[in-house]
Order: structure tokens, then sequence, then C-alpha cells
């Protein structure tokens, strides 16, 4: 249902404003700033819009609504995480941010396109604590700009001097653009990414650690198993050639013994009872025993 005063405004303006959480149309548009941009603008242009901002430590956070729009498009992210995108500078895009706010620094970025002629950002933060503290971030002077090509400057905690500032090229209601938006968008309400145990960073350092440790086993293990493979290797063949060098002194032993025999049976008279005990003759024979007469 609209309210009266947006009734009345869309009457005169001609516009359609979607009624939300604030309102009326005044408190519709009380939070932003001004239309901010780099120090040029030209046609085919991108603009990289950063801020930072703190909520104070063991704060609640009541109600965090950021309303904002771009001349041409944009894409905003929080705290490195894409909210939302937009492509219709005369509407307004209302984000309802407060699941996603905690104590701590956050840092607000948006990535805005420039097609042609006119270009600007407008942008309003809301923050509601418990105890009645209101922080405001609007979009103005004390935003950066960051240079193209930059990675991870959408969760860059701190800006480097080398950021210039933004710079405003039109108060609110001032021309090219409008007094009040031709409507209000409710963007879904996000939640904040909730992390398994598997999911964090320690856990996942911890299993690869684990990893590279039973690698590291398997492999001593594999060196140690092949190092016991080429010493049984080894022992086999030092023990065949032990074997080989026994066979072939035994043999060479052998060899010498007869023809030590043979030599020293032929030095013996033919009856003598010594060659009869060393073996054979000369001429092969074997003498069982020996004949007198």
């Amino acid at each position: 249902m609209i309210a009266p005063a947006a009734a009345a405004d869309e009457r005169a303006g001609g516009g359609q404003i979607s009624h939300n959480t604030l309102g009326s149309v005044s408190n519709l548009t009380n939070e932003l700033g001004s239309w901010i941009w780099a120090g040029k603008t030209f046609d085919g242009q991108t603009c990289q819009l950063w801020r930072s901002f703190e909520i104070p430590a063991l704060a609640t956070v009541k109600l965090a609504q950021l309303r904002m729009t771009a001349d041409n498009e944009y894409i905003l992210f929080l705290d490195g995480r894409e909210l939302g995108r937009g492509a219709e500078w005369r509407e307004v895009y209302d984000y309802n941010l407060t699941p996603l706010m905690s104590p701590g620094r956050h840092v607000l970025a948006v990535k805005a396109f420039n097609s042609f002629s006119f270009a600007g950002m407008l942008l309003g933060l809301r923050v509601e604590l418990a105890d009645g503290q209101l922080l405001r971030v609007k979009s103005d002077p004390s935003w950066r700009v960051v240079p193209e090509g930059v990675r991870g400057w959408e969760k860059a905690v701190d800006a480097p001097k080398s950021w210039p500032a933004a710079a405003i090229v039109a108060a609110f209601g001032d021309n090219p653009w409008w007094m009040k938006p031709e409507s209000v968008n409710q963007m879904p309400t996000l939640q904040p990414i909730k992390l398994f145990f598997w999911q964090t960073g320690w856990f996942q350092i911890t299993l690869l650690s684990i990893c590279g440790l039973v690698i590291l086993i398997s492999f001593r293990l594999m060196a140690q198993l092949a190092l016991h493979q080429k010493e049984r290797w080894l022992l086999q063949r030092e023990r065949a050639r032990i074997a080989r060098d026994i066979h072939d002194d035994l043999g060479s032993r052998v060899t010498q013994l007869v023809l030590h025999g043979e030599v020293a049976q032929s030095e013996l008279q033919a009856d003598s009872k010594t060659r009869l005990q060393i073996g054979p003759d000369l001429r092969g024979g074997s003498r069982g025993a020996v004949h007198h007469g």
C-alpha cells in the first residue's frame, strides 16, 4: 500500500514510488549523499569506488539500511562479497544489511559503469545501534577512487595514498539528476555465509598438513622397501658369487690332489705298497691285492 505522502509525490511527478520500511519519500532519500565519481568523466568508463567504516566493539546493530543508484550501472560489494547490481539511475536500490553487520571494520566497494554522457554514484547507509547511536555513511569525498588493475580492492581494509579522493559531480537533487526516484527496488536480504568446520582455514591447513605427512611417510616406506629389495638382491648375488668361488676352489683343489697323486704314483715302483694305497696305476687299472710267488 502506498503511503499518503508518497502518493502525493507520485501524482505531482508522475513517477512510481514504492513503499518501504522508512515510509515517506523524504525518508527514502534523506540519507543519500552527493553524486560522486572520478575526477574525469568519459564514455565507456569504469569507476571503482571504495570506502571503509567502523562499527564499535561490542555494539549490537539494530538496523542497517543502504540505498544507492548509479548512472548508468553498478555492482555493490560489502567486505568483498557481491550484494547486488543495478542498471537504472532513475531508481533507488534498497538493501537491508542488518544480518551482515557486526562490530569491527567493514568495506563498501562500488564498481560503476558509465555508458555515455553524465556519470555519478549516489549512496547512503544508515546503521542504528541498540544503544541509540547512529552511524551514517554517504557518498562524499571520503570515498576513494581505485585505479584499474588493482586486485582484491573490494575487500582491502586500508586505502593506499595513491588512491585519489572521489569528486562530487553534483549535489543531491541538482541537474541533471532527480529530486526523487521513480521507484525504490527492494533487494533480497542476504544472510551471513556460514562456514562449516571443514571449510575453515584451520581445518584445511590441518588436513593439508596431515596429507603432506602421510605422503612423506609413504615415500619413506617406499624408499625403505626399495632399499630392502636391493639389499636382498645384492645378498643373493653375493651368495651366488661365494658359492661359485667355493665350487671353483674345491674343484681346483681336487684337481691338484689328483695331479699330485698321479705324480706321486708315477714316481713309485710298480709293486710299492704306497702306490697301491694311492689308487689306480698309470694304466688306469686297479689292484685289489699284491701276489707274491
